[in-house]
């Protein structure tokens, strides 16, 4: 087992809405003054080896896990048809860090009245 006591809870993203995108976490964030800002540091958390998301929706949404290669500024998709969160059923996902960076998302449809999401953070490879 891993060293469950040094994860790390991240904050969990506001209800986007309708037909909108959440993101879980992402590496190349930075906190700029006390606000999340994108792309502005490459490999931040080294450390992070996979991201253990929960979400409860009640409505339908997709997960997608995409990786940027280093000297790259795509994203690209684990899997481009993402990972189904039916609605309202409990849903997790361990998404292994693969690649320079990593980001996680959420994409809703229809905009949801409940939004339960939790994020756990761990240096912990093994799944």
């Amino acid at each position: 087992m891993g060293d469950f006591a040094s994860d790390f809870h991240i904050t969990p993203p506001a209800n986007p809405g309708a037909g909108a995108t959440a993101y879980v976490y992402d590496t190349t964030w930075d906190s700029v003054n006390g606000v999340l800002t994108r792309d502005v540091r490459r490999k931040f958390r080294p450390e992070s080896k996979r991201l253990i998301v929960c979400a409860f929706i009640d409505q339908a949404a997709t997960l997608f896990v995409d990786w940027k290669a280093a000297g790259s500024t795509n994203w690209r998709p684990y899997d481009a048809a993402g990972y189904a969160i039916t609605a309202s059923t409990f849903f997790q996902k361990d998404c292994l860090f693969l690649g320079d960076d990593t980001r996680v998302r959420i994409v809703t449809v229809t905009g949801p009245g409940v939004w339960e999401i939790s994020g756990r953070l761990t240096r912990d490879r093994g799944l």
